[in-house]
């Protein structure tokens, strides 16, 4: 079951949004749990359209993040919702950060633009050991998008 822990304006102002349940996994960044799509913080996987020959690393990406949350309860905490309607939200299971997890393992990178490098430290040796996503030569897996951690302007919340 999803529980959602609303928001009360006026008992607790500043109380952050959690939901929680059962995740299934909708791409390499994105889960959906019940009615709610929700984008893992601070962290960047491969899009669908990124191909690599006859290689799809968003579909590796995916079926990491699936492993991850496979039958287990997911917990995350809302920090904002994006343009396209999802819940901006660092997410747990077992206790550990999903988002911390996937670029740990190489499926997802920190994207410093919205983490001010919250999962560098993971980055940096999954880059090293060519772990995941890092040891396929593919010049388009990342697009245009800019990683450089001087456009940070969300700063990492206690999380």
């Amino acid at each position: 079951s999803v529980q959602v822990q609303a928001q009360q304006a006026q008992a607790q102002p500043s109380a952050p949004v959690r939901i929680s349940g059962r995740a299934r996994a909708t791409d390499g960044d994105t889960l959906r749990i019940g009615e709610h799509r929700v984008r893992l913080w601070g962290i960047d996987a491969p899009e669908k359209s990124a191909a690599c020959g006859d290689l799809h690393p968003s579909h590796d990406a995916r079926a990491a993040l699936r492993e991850i949350v496979h039958n287990r309860t997911v917990e995350c905490t809302v920090r904002e919702t994006d343009r396209h309607g999802r819940a901006v939200s660092v997410c747990t299971v077992g206790g550990h950060d999903i988002s911390a997890t996937l670029v740990e393992q190489g499926w997802a990178r920190d994207w410093p633009r919205y983490s001010c490098g919250a999962y560098a430290a993971q980055e940096s040796p999954a880059r090293a050991a060519h772990r995941g996503l890092w040891g396929v030569q593919c010049p388009a897996l990342w697009g245009t998008r800019n990683y450089a951690a001087d456009q940070c302007h969300h700063p990492p919340q206690a999380h």
